[in-house]
């Protein structure tokens, strides 16, 4: 009895010594090589989605933000001419349809096509805030050409009632693949960001 009682503690040791080196070493250090080849392949398997974007060019946005304007008999607010600006990551144009009425667009630099426009705004008069309302209705009828003139006023006025430019506030809307992100700020004014919903 004494000696089974033996075997059984000699064994117990053995398998707590066994579990102790599996814990400890029983996984094989990395060769540097396998250690780059493992980071390599983990940088591989995280994919960067690029981002959709307003699906066109700056030429094309302002042919057809032109056409449209001419369609609502409001040719002076036409863009005659944009110019990109190159940056480091992305491209940008700007224009002023007057000096408190600034819109900018973010350009892809690989395929020319416009990430999103920022339209930015204090109206000092009435005739300001009128041209905001239409030119606000252009871009809409350009980006979202599927909308109707009921739907584009609609959302026009649902963004001045949400938001109003004497105290901060923001509100968002989605029409289609298409977000709109209207703020409101005492310092700035107000300015609409549009873009794709997916980005």
């Amino acid at each position: 009895m004494k000696k089974l009682m033996k075997w059984f503690g000699i064994v117990g040791i053995l398998l707590l010594a066994f579990a102790a080196c599996k814990d400890s070493g029983g996984e094989k250090q990395k060769t540097p090589d396998q250690q780059a080849a493992r980071q390599t392949t983990e940088t591989n398997d995280v994919s960067v989605t690029p981002k959709k974007g307003l699906g066109m060019t700056p030429t094309q946005f302002m042919d057809a933000f032109n056409a449209f304007a001419q369609s609502v008999k409001l040719d002076m607010l036409s863009i005659p001419a944009i110019t990109l600006s190159t940056g480091e990551v992305n491209n940008t144009f700007t224009h002023e349809f007057a000096k408190n009425l600034v819109i900018t667009g973010t350009v892809r630099k690989s395929d020319n096509k416009i990430l999103s426009l920022v339209m930015v705004a204090s109206p000092k008069t009435h005739d300001e805030t009128t041209a905001l309302f239409f030119i606000y209705g252009i871009i809409m009828g350009t980006i979202n050409p599927e909308l109707s003139k009921e739907e584009r006023g609609s959302l026009v006025i649902e963004m001045f009632n949400k938001v109003s430019p004497d105290h901060d506030a923001h509100y968002e809307a989605v029409r289609g693949p298409v977000q709109y992100n209207f703020s409101a700020s005492k310092v700035v004014g107000v300015w609409l960001v549009v873009k794709n919903v997916n980005d």
